[in-house]
């Protein structure tokens, strides 16, 4: 959002927008593609994420890194854990190849 140029937005005032037209039709599409990244690296970082709702949840958060581990580690569940494994993995590029999809269009439109 940093590299969003500041003339775009003086001009955008200059041409009488109010701070909200400015924010909605000149700032917030110019960030789109920043939101997106941020979006896709959060979801990403959450799908393995267990470490800590282990610690602080004392193993009574329910949590598909949680399940995993206990499926492999514990119950040697290993057809269960696959198939959540596999659905997670889906979903990850499904999540990803969305995100490209979005960028590509983004792209095309500057």
């Amino acid at each position: 959002m940093l590299r969003i140029d500041d003339r775009l937005l003086q001009a955008a005032a200059s041409l009488g927008a109010s701070r909200q037209q400015i924010f909605w039709r000149v700032f917030f599409p110019l960030s789109l593609p920043a939101l997106g990244v941020s979006v896709l690296l959060l979801f990403m970082l959450s799908l393995g994420f267990y470490i800590t709702p282990a610690i602080l949840g004392g193993g009574k958060v329910p949590l598909l890194g949680n399940l995993l581990d206990t499926l492999i580690n514990e119950t040697s569940e290993w057809a269960l854990a696959a198939a959540i494994s596999t659905a997670l993995l889906t979903l990850a590029l499904g999540v990803f190849a969305i995100f490209l999809r979005l960028n590509r269009m983004t792209e095309t439109k500057s």
